[in-house]
């Protein structure tokens, strides 16, 4: 994993194991955030985190869904996380929970 993802990654982790911690309005970012992917990259990143809603699936279970490999599906949602990380909305988002802190 990318070192610009681990923030993210963290994060994404961090919001599985304690969803309260997230106000409305974060939620709100992020199911925008989320949309920048396509449909199906989406709902792998959310399965695999099992956050917004979305009960977390096995990676074997999202990658034979799709009809891949576990690695493959695995790069496919660390290439979703990268190109989530270095948009400007992710960054909006992290300086918000920088400033909570």
């Amino acid at each position: 994993m990318l070192e610009i993802t681990k923030e993210l990654h963290s994060f994404l982790v961090g919001l599985h194991y304690n969803p309260a911690t997230v106000s409305h309005r974060m939620e709100h970012y992020l199911e925008h955030l989320f949309h920048l992917l396509e449909v199906p990259d989406e709902e792998d990143v959310l399965d695999y985190y099992g956050i917004m809603g979305h009960g977390q699936l096995a990676l074997s279970e999202i990658a034979r869904r799709r009809g891949r490999s576990d690695a493959a599906a695995m790069q496919r949602i660390d290439d979703s996380l990268h190109r989530l990380a270095i948009t400007p909305e992710w960054q909006m988002i992290l300086s918000i929970i920088k400033s909570n802190h």
